[in-house]
């Protein structure tokens, strides 16, 4: 009977030790910012720098920054407007006014973003060097706060606070960034305008 018990009694330690080796689950709030619309597709806007590559066509690839007026003038077609297209759109267009213009039958277009100067992410707190950061497309709060110099001492990294625009509202999530960089827990895709909020640890 001793026997029977004293199994019993490993066998209820054992899972109390795998229980507790089993990460605790996000916060609901990050949850849902995970499973939030996809991030979508950046529009261009003054002072952003990117690149348009044209397929075995050196002389109408280039880098090019969208001037205060929305616009930037490339090869054969001239001046164009790109304030407030994707780059998807943008390639579109430029495929268009290509084939439409009888310079190339069948281009092929790309256009890759270098910096969305005109779009901003924000790092306050207890970071080493809080400020404001340029954004990138597919920029996490991970790289945001490698940006901003990483944590400073007493930082509570499991406590950063997401401050997010959503339909018009301020959305305040907490975000676990050191379970995060562990693996723990997915990485938080930014957009345009957050702010990332690193508190002091309460000791």
């Amino acid at each position: 009977m001793r026997f029977q018990q004293k199994i019993a009694q490993i066998l209820i330690c054992i899972g109390l030790l795998a229980c507790s080796s089993v990460p605790p689950p996000p916060p609901a709030e990050l949850v849902e910012l995970k499973t939030e619309e996809k991030i979508e597709a950046i529009s261009l806007s003054p002072g952003d720098i990117f690149e348009i590559r044209v397929f075995r066509e050196k002389d109408l690839s280039g880098t090019f920054r969208v001037g205060p007026d929305g616009s930037i003038r490339f090869p054969l077609i001239g001046h164009m407007i790109v304030t407030g297209l994707t780059p998807e759109k943008l390639s579109d267009q430029i495929r268009t006014k290509l084939v439409q213009g009888s310079f190339l039958k069948d281009p092929h277009v790309s256009v890759l973003i270098s910096e969305y100067r005109s779009k901003k992410i924000f790092v306050i707190g207890k970071v080493a060097k809080p400020g404001t950061f340029p954004y990138e497309q597919g920029m996490n709060i991970v790289q945001a706060i490698t940006l901003a110099g990483g944590f400073a001492p007493l930082a509570s990294g499991n406590q950063t606070i997401l401050t997010r625009l959503r339909e018009g509202k301020e959305q305040r999530i907490r975000v676990p960034v050191h379970q995060i960089s562990r693996g723990k827990h997915p990485n938080v895709l930014l957009k345009p305008g957050d702010i990332i909020y690193v508190p002091e640890s309460i000791l």
